[in-house]
């Protein structure tokens, strides 16, 4: 092997070990990104269920106090008429 040969497989070995190390940080960092991307997803998803679930629970009282609004007219119309 001549001289300079070994003077560029010495850098190539000096080298490559950096180069990995930057593409492991990039991959790293998009792992990361994704797993907040995931996590946010996730937040978000949770948080329009719970705002669905208490829209619904929402419904449900409106309807309930409604209910016991006309059974109270009608309570307040049976002791009027006597019945």
């Amino acid at each position: 092997m001549s001289r300079r040969n070994r003077r560029n497989s010495i850098k190539l070995k000096h080298i490559l070990p950096v180069f990995s190390l930057f593409f492991l940080d990039d991959s790293e960092e998009e792992a990361n990104e994704t797993k907040k991307e995931r996590i946010l997803n996730i937040i978000e998803h949770e948080f329009d269920l719970e705002l669905l679930l208490k829209y619904r629970e929402m419904r449900i009282l409106e309807h309930e106090l409604e209910r016991g609004k006309d059974l109270k007219e009608l309570l307040e119309k049976l002791i009027l008429n006597g019945k």
